[in-house]
């Protein structure tokens, strides 16, 4: 996503090279406030590095204020069988506390649908716990419907 999207006083767009040290910032908050431990700088990197490589399928939309990224969304872009179409899953999605409710998260929303278009996706999914009340009705008011599934894992 080239162009900038300019909402009050911050911007949402790609992932840049600039951003390393306060994604690492904000990618500690996102463990702490996900329950995680705080990682290092050289096992965030590769993640990083991986997000700004083009040919990579992971992209990270980010929000920005003074230089400073106050939120994030990362898409992973992959085929359907199910509607024979491509599908982005968003995840990582986190805006810092004080940020919250100032339109951030919605911003990152429509850049992230904005990219999916860009992308042929037919739709994007999310993975939202049960409990978490409050993002399943952010999701909801961003026009997201439950699937009525459960998403599972398999550890390896």
């Amino acid at each position: 996503m080239k162009n900038t999207n300019k909402q009050k006083d911050f911007q949402v767009r790609n992932l840049i090279i600039d951003d390393s040290n306060s994604f690492i910032n904000l990618m500690n908050k996102f463990y702490e406030y996900s329950g995680g431990k705080q990682e290092t700088e050289q096992s965030i990197m590769p993640l990083f590095e991986k997000a700004l490589n083009p040919t990579a399928n992971l992209h990270f939309l980010v929000a920005v204020q003074d230089s400073n990224l106050i939120g994030m969304i990362s898409l992973t872009f992959a085929e359907s069988s199910y509607k024979v179409s491509p599908f982005a899953y968003g995840d990582d999605f986190y805006v810092v506390d004080e940020k919250r409710g100032a339109g951030v998260g919605n911003a990152l929303i429509e850049g992230a649908k904005k990219e999916a278009i860009k992308h042929n996706c037919s739709n994007i999914l999310v993975g939202v716990g049960n409990d978490e009340s409050d993002a399943i009705s952010f999701y909801k008011k961003n026009k997201f419907f439950d699937m009525e599934c459960k998403l599972m894992t398999l550890p390896l």
